[in-house]
């Protein structure tokens, strides 16, 4: 099959579109069709542009849409999007070699859906996704009667929708969109019949990113310092985007990176979150020791974590408890005494060591949590450039400044906006 006849060709829009206004309508337009967490319109708007500039990008960020349960707009947030990213390409169930091939063969934007019920248990699917994070990311697989090697291209925009959360290497490649069920007075617009809006939205984004796609793959954005360096890979791109964009733009993109610090980067992978909530479970308790089963059902009641919904949809067991925390050196399932009665559980002791090497500290205050490196004004003006003709952007002349309180983050000030803070002042 062909790409003509698998892919809606878009014609750019007629006259030049700015960026910023761009990214606000395409927010507008998120919000109008869909509930949303904080910063979800942010990161659906960044990410649908990234999908139309993927060869500007070094990394291609995994977009993970995840919920505890159903209904709660997982999939009509991959219909929004197939309306707006290049080239798109849904399936709600998909083999290895058919992901692959596809991608190989017609480098689309891959849009996968209920991966809850297929992908925890296929390494080979799961590998095939973790290569196409690098724009070098291939497989290479036996082919023909020969068994021939050939090398297969993995390199592609991807989203995946699950109930739960993503396997943990495909977790530390994405950017997180936790979905929640609407509540009744939250009331959504239904994108039927709305085709001439995506139309145009489409070609806007098309006819943005052939103007800028040289000035996103040059930009060089100030990464919040507590993203580690697997999350700055992720948001690179998408603060590119937010700063070539202009307007507020920039401000919003490090906006919505700091706020998935703690779940994304901190929060390590699913054992860690394990650790954590185990944690928790035994502070909220006020006890050195635990039944199995209280244990378990205590993390069911943690609001917002996978373990209610961890085996394709249906609770945690205490087996496959017992064999995560293997993978930290506890002895799992001891029997230990609770008042005048012996029975299967944990101590809180067993866990010390594995909380101290794994659990992230508390945060510190905010004026740190936040800290970026501190620049010159000097250091700020030869950072940036100006998108149109490559010139060197100067920060005094910069007109979108949003005020902000802190001022003591800077060793020198814009002039333009007296040290309130800019997206060229780094605040």
């Amino acid at each position: 099959m062909s790409d003509q006849d698998l892919f809606a060709s878009i014609e750019p829009y007629s006259e030049p579109v700015n960026g910023g206004q761009l990214l606000t309508e395409l927010s507008e337009s998120a919000t109008r069709f869909m509930t949303l967490p904080e910063h979800g319109d942010t990161i659906l708007a960044l990410w649908s542009v990234f999908s139309h500039a993927h060869d500007a990008a070094h990394h291609s960020p995994l977009l993970a849409v995840t919920a505890p349960e159903k209904r709660c707009g997982k999939t009509t947030v991959l219909a929004w999007l197939s309306k707006l990213v290049n080239r798109p390409l849904s399936a709600s169930n998909i083999t290895g070699p058919a992901l692959y091939r596809t991608i190989d063969l017609h480098e689309p934007t891959i849009l996968i859906d209920e991966a809850d019920t297929f992908l925890r248990d296929r390494d080979d699917l799961r590998g095939i996704l973790n290569s196409g994070h690098s724009r070098i990311g291939t497989v290479i697989r036996l082919v023909g009667s020969d068994y021939t090697p050939q090398q297969f291209n993995t390199w592609c925009p991807k989203a995946i929708a699950m109930i739960g959360n993503l396997p943990d290497t495909l977790s530390d490649r994405s950017i997180h969109l936790k979905m929640r069920r609407k509540l009744p007075h939250e009331g959504v617009e239904r994108m039927r019949g709305q085709e001439h809006h995506f139309n145009i939205l489409s070609q806007k984004i098309a006819r943005f990113v052939a103007d800028n796609i040289d000035p996103i793959r040059n930009a060089n954005p100030v990464i919040p310092q507590a993203l580690n360096d697997r999350a700055a890979d992720n948001w690179h791109v998408l603060l590119s985007i937010a700063l070539v964009a202009g307007g507020n733009w920039y401000k919003k993109a490090i906006s919505a990176a700091e706020s998935f610090i703690d779940s994304e980067v901190n929060g390590g992978g699913i054992n860690e979150e394990l650790l954590t909530d185990i944690k928790t479970v035994f502070e909220d308790a006020n006890t050195d020791r635990l039944q199995t089963t209280m244990l378990i059902e205590h993390l069911y009641d943690i609001e917002e974590a996978p373990w209610k919904t961890w085996n394709r949809g249906n609770p945690l067991t205490a087996r496959q408890l017992a064999t995560r925390l293997k993978n930290f050196g506890i002895t799992t399932n001891q029997t230990i005494r609770i008042g005048g009665m012996t029975c299967k559980g944990y101590r809180l002791d067993q866990f010390r060591d594995a909380f101290e090497r794994y659990i992230p500290p508390v945060s510190v205050t905010e004026s740190q949590a936040s800290e970026y490196e501190i620049y010159s004004l000097d250091a700020i003006s030869n950072m940036y450039q100006d998108v149109t003709d490559n010139k060197t952007f100067n920060p005094n002349d910069y007109n979108g400044c949003d005020r902000v309180t802190d001022k003591s983050r800077l060793k020198e000030v814009c002039q333009r906006c007296d040290g309130e803070g800019c997206g060229y002042c780094a605040l």
